[in-house]
Formats: C-alpha cells, structure tokens, sequence
C-alpha cells in the first residue's frame, strides 16, 4: 500500500516478473512510465486517487484492472500512451473518473472492457464505468476490441487504429461520438 502518498515507479524500472497491487490504497498518482514489466500488471480491488500513468512501459503478458471483492477505482485519468503489451489489457468492472487514452499503443491480444464477476460479491456482474473518452488513435489491436457491457460518458475514439479481429460494442453505452 502507498496510503499517503505516490507510488513511482518509473524511469527504467524492471519487474521480471507479474507487478500485482491487490486491494492497495494510493492516495496520489500510480506510474510505471517507461517501465518494464515481464509479467502481468494487475490492479485488482484498490483504488488510485490521482492519474494511473504507464506511458512507454512494456508488459510482458496482460494489463488488468479488475475485481477483489470491490471495484478497481482511478479518480485520474489512465494514461497508455505508447505502450507495449504482449497480452490482453482488460478493464474488467473497473470505475475510471476520467479518460483512457491508448494512443500510438500496441496491445498483441486484445482490448477488453466488460463486465466482471466476483465470488466475494456473489458473482454479481459489475460493469466497466469510464468517466471520459475511451481514446485509442493510431493504436495497434492484434486481436479484438471489446466493449462489453460497458458505460462510457465521453467518446470512442479509434481514428487510424487498426484492431486485428473485431470490434464489438454489445449492451454498451457511449455518451458522445464514436469515431
């Protein structure tokens, strides 16, 4: 837990292997800029009150914000601008207050916003919630882009992406345009 304060973790760091913050508390921003992370990066069940930033980084596996008997919550933005991901990077029941932007990303699996289920919670099916836009221009998909049963109040923004397989938007709600 980083109660208190900042976790940085930026600037070159290495983590061989998965960098898991379960049910972990951080009271100002979270950032792996430009990190590199062999394994899975997972957040599941804590909360981030300032901006999530993982520009630059490189995942070896999946990025996962996701359920542990309570929501994943971002109050900032989360910011993927020019990042690797060799997996997935599935956004599984989390509240995010302001925008994802993915940029110039290259994501190898696919791109998930659905719904998330618990045991802790009675497998009751918690949906996505992004306060902002979903912002993904000129990123690179290899597989598909799903939005499952997500809310987003901003837009959907693709321009110049290309997503590999396809891009489902099934019981979502978008506020604004998608383009």
């Amino acid at each position: 837990a980083f109660g208190g304060m900042s976790g940085n973790l930026s600037g070159g760091v290495t983590v061989g292997n998965t960098l898991s913050c379960r049910r972990t508390d951080v009271d100002g921003m979270l950032s792996v800029q430009n990190a590199d992370i062999t394994g899975d990066f997972r957040l599941s069940g804590g909360r981030v009150c300032g901006e999530l930033i993982m520009e630059g980084a490189k995942f070896g596996q999946n990025v996962m914000l996701e359920v542990d008997g309570m929501r994943t919550r971002v109050r900032g933005g989360v910011h993927m601008i020019s990042t690797h991901v060799n997996g997935w990077v599935v956004l599984g029941g989390a509240f995010l207050e302001k925008s994802i932007v993915l940029d110039n990303a290259t994501i190898g699996g696919q791109l998930s916003l659905i719904y998330d289920g618990d045991p802790a919670l009675g497998f009751l099916a918690v949906m996505t919630e992004v306060g902002g836009d979903v912002r993904a221009e000129s990123a690179t998909i290899g597989k598909h882009a799903h939005f499952l049963g997500a809310r987003i109040v901003g837009s959907v923004r693709l321009a110049g992406a290309h997503v590999g397989g396809e891009l489902a938007l099934h019981s979502t709600t978008v506020g604004k345009d998608i383009v």
